[in-house]
């Protein structure tokens, strides 16, 4: 009871969270004080003070507005790269466990060979490639493309698992003797029992997405400049310097980020004890 009543705790507390910090970067046209790219020459690198909350970077910007417009563009890359990585690898993931043989075979050969690259390695790889061949693409698609293509193997392993046991199941055998198409079987029955899952990886995907795009951003290959994001910010303040002596720079990016991810791991906890029960 005490295990069921913490996970419960942690599941409200992963909600509200999660709600608070997607409402505020939505509201921060209204929220914000100043333009997030406006240029406060005479208070440079300042601290906290009334007219700068959050005090100002090297160019004098405003770091209260950048951390609400730069919610905006950490949660749009986390909550995007999820849904489409999830729904790639649901797809590829029931065709390779549903129908078998050699198609099950290519998938699931490409997905290892996929998994056996590391993830961050291939994004800093793929980048400059990007960079190069579609320099017009907005640098937020251009990382939510990397990440949703480099995250749909974890997905299509889940999920090929999943339907390898579902199609032996009794249901869906009793649609075959009465002669249903395959594709009625996958829409009507294989998709709605996946549904928990795809779910439940949605949730644990958008962590992920939030976390690559800081890293990524840190190492300077994702969202690029004058875009303001949480991983960008953090960028900006890797010297020694600003570390050591103008923590407003750096902490509130690291604390949302920090606090988002482990609310949306909470909530796919919850959601996964709730399924798995269900």
């Amino acid at each position: 009871m005490r295990l069921k009543t913490k996970g419960s705790k942690r599941f409200l507390i992963g909600i509200i969270f999660l709600l608070f910090f997607s409402l505020v970067p939505l509201l921060a046209r209204y929220l914000s004080p100043y333009e997030p790219d406006a240029l406060d020459l005479f208070n440079i690198e300042a601290p906290p003070s009334l007219a700068h909350p959050l005090g100002t970077d090297a160019l004098g910007r405003d770091v209260l507005s950048r951390f609400f417009y730069g919610g905006r563009v950490s949660l749009l890359v986390g909550f995007l790269s999820s849904l489409f990585s999830v729904g790639i690898g649901t797809i590829l993931g029931s065709v390779a466990g549903y129908y078998g043989g050699k198609i099950e075979i290519f998938i699931m050969r490409f997905t290892d060979a996929m998994l056996s690259f590391p993830t961050t390695l291939l994004a800093l790889v793929l980048s400059p490639i990007f960079n190069r061949y579609l320099p017009d693409l907005p640098s937020v698609w251009r990382l939510i493309i990397i990440l949703a293509g480099l995250g749909w193997p974890f997905t299509c392993r889940l999920i090929r698992g999943e339907v390898l046991s579902l199609k032996e199941s009794t249901f869906v055998e009793a649609s075959r003797l009465m002669g249903a198409r395959e594709a009625w079987i996958i829409r009507k029955h294989l998709f709605p029992a996946l549904l928990p899952t795809v779910i439940v990886s949605v949730t644990f995907g958008v962590a992920n997405g939030i976390l690559a795009e800081a890293v990524l951003s840190y190492l300077g290959v994702g969202i690029r400049p004058p875009t303001p994001s949480w991983g960008g910010m953090l960028e900006e303040a890797k010297d020694l310097v600003t570390l050591t002596s103008m923590p407003w720079l750096w902490m509130p990016p690291g604390i949302a980020i920090m606090l988002v991810s482990l609310s949306v791991n909470w909530l796919g906890e919850g959601l996964q004890r709730r399924t798995r029960s269900y």
